[in-house]
């Protein structure tokens, strides 16, 4: 199977458990199936590390972000309806970097990992997807 793996912490290295999660569920997804990561990246350290997922999976994509600006993101969606999380991790980068394997590829399955990501494919009719709720955003704000 082709799995388009989506998640809002690029998994690698796996040093906390916002990364830590993902990287187990890719490396074990990769043992029998083929495996695409793409992710938001918020450093050119967190970039380099990130290379060392490559033996773990068929491919991955990065989308660099910058905390000020995906603040002001964040911000303005305070007034909407519209989670302000969704703010914070939405990229244009990153929405081009989901795009180019969808258009070059077909997957068999998207696994959603955090509900912020969702945004990306959520036109996405076409193909089976996993939404996982890991993140409960509503619960950590609570704690």
């Amino acid at each position: 199977m082709k799995i388009l793996y989506l998640c809002h912490r690029f998994p690698y290295p796996p040093k906390r458990g916002g990364k830590i999660r993902p990287f187990n569920m890719i490396r074990h997804l990769a043992q029998r199936h083929e495996v695409t990561v793409v992710s938001l990246v918020r450093s050119a350290q967190e970039a380099d590390e990130g290379q060392g997922l490559r033996p773990h999976c068929a491919h991955y994509e990065m989308g660099r972000v910058y905390d000020s600006v995906q603040m002001l993101r964040m911000v303005a969606r305070l007034p909407t309806a519209t989670p302000s999380s969704l703010g914070f991790f939405y990229s244009r980068q990153l929405h081009a970097r989901v795009r180019t394997p969808l258009q070059r590829e077909r997957f068999d399955l998207i696994y959603v990992h955090c509900s912020s990501v969702a945004q990306y494919v959520e036109h996405v009719d076409s193909i089976r997807k996993i939404l996982d709720f890991g993140d409960m955003d509503s619960q950590n704000w609570l704690e």
